[in-house]
């Protein structure tokens, strides 16, 4: 018996069952492009303001509007739940960026009685900071491996004249190397890759890549329509070749967003399994190839043995890759009434792996 994750009605179970024999699939659609958000999830930081990542977690800053302190908390990204947590010198963060080694914070600074960066060890130990210009809220800091980016914006409260812009700096001294105002006038986080800069422009809901001159080279819109209600994003940046988001009122609450930005293969749609007198104690999974031409193999997700229920993705490991193109995989489990759950993704030649597809649970 094989069940889709999204679904089977029980009471319809011996017809379904035949039919799973016969033709074993179950159509599911998968939306993707670029401007999708393909997961998001809420997080317990009441007003987190700042996002950063690393190989495997996300870091985001909370703004502590009462207390007069604040904490980075650390998000592992696959289970979306809190592991950590370090200090953070100033009330609030208007943008946090990760190097291999610190997390580089632009925040309010009682030192300076404004705005600084600050270089903090991963355990929240202040190894570095310098003044910075003053921003009315979040607009993000960036790290490109040699220097700094980070953003400001204006407000009623701004002084006269001053404009939103982007600033590059020594990260040794904080001498301003270069500056150029966002195209779009206003900046809700930065992120580098590649090469470039990201950031989202709140106000109209646009998500912009520059070079780092402030030439627009692409820009797309936020679906908004896959978004619950939707406060300021207070940060951004990039992970696993999606791009990442924190809202600060998202429905039910603060959530994260991933956003697929075009730079992963397309994920490919598993559609059913095969079980039964074919496949005296194997489960056979089968998926409709990626729709990018440049898929290397599909890597096979499974999860279990349980006895009911469905497979948790976040504790799933790989157990086969298989080369791009096939489009099936026969695993021999050899024992009989304990159920599993499996996930597909694809992956091209230089090694970025898509999304992972929807479950699919079976039994042998």
């Amino acid at each position: 018996m094989c069940r889709h994750l999204r679904g089977l009605d029980y009471r319809l179970l011996p017809i379904t069952i035949m039919l799973l024999f016969l033709t074993a699939r179950c159509a599911f659609s998968q939306e993707s492009g670029i401007g999708t958000v393909v997961d998001n999830f809420l997080i317990p930081i009441p007003v987190p303001s700042g996002l950063c990542s690393d190989r495997s977690s996300l870091w985001v800053g909370d703004y502590a509007i009462t207390s007069g302190s604040s904490s980075i908390y650390k998000i592992d990204l696959w289970t979306h739940q809190i592991v950590d947590n370090i200090p953070s010198p100033g009330a609030w963060d208007a943008g946090l960026s990760r190097t291999d080694s610190a997390i580089w914070e632009f925040t309010d600074y009682p030192t300076f009685e404004d705005f600084a960066l600050a270089k903090l060890s991963t355990s929240g130990k202040i190894l570095k900071y310098f003044p910075a210009r003053s921003s009315c809220y979040w607009s993000g800091i960036a790290w490109d491996g040699k220097d700094l980016y980070y953003g400001t914006n204006i407000c009623f409260a701004s002084p006269k004249g001053q404009k939103a812009m982007i600033y590059k700096v020594h990260p040794e001294t904080g001498a301003v190397i270069d500056s150029f105002p966002p195209p779009s006038g206003h900046i809700n986080g930065l992120v580098y890759n590649n090469g470039d800069l990201w950031y989202c422009d709140d106000n109209n809901g646009y998500i912009f890549e520059i070079d780092t001159t402030g030439k627009i080279l692409r820009e797309f819109l936020l679906r908004k329509d896959q978004i619950p209600f939707h406060g300021p994003l207070s940060g951004l940046t990039i992970a696993r070749h999606y791009l990442w988001a924190v809202d600060m009122a998202g429905g039910g609450g603060p959530r994260i967003y991933e956003i697929d930005i075009g730079e992963t293969p397309a994920v490919p749609e598993m559609f059913g399994c095969y079980t039964g007198p074919g496949y005296p104690g194997e489960i056979k999974v089968a998926w409709r190839p990626s729709s990018s031409p440049d898929v290397e193999k599909y890597k096979i997700y499974r999860q279990g043995p349980f006895q009911s229920g469905y497979g948790n993705r976040a504790e799933a490991s790989v157990i086969a890759s298989v080369p791009g193109n096939d489009t099936s995989y026969v695993d021999s489990i050899g024992t009989s009434g304990l159920a599993f759950t499996y996930w597909v993704s694809a992956v091209d030649s230089a090694g970025v792996e898509s999304q992972v597809s929807q479950g699919f649970t079976g039994a042998a």
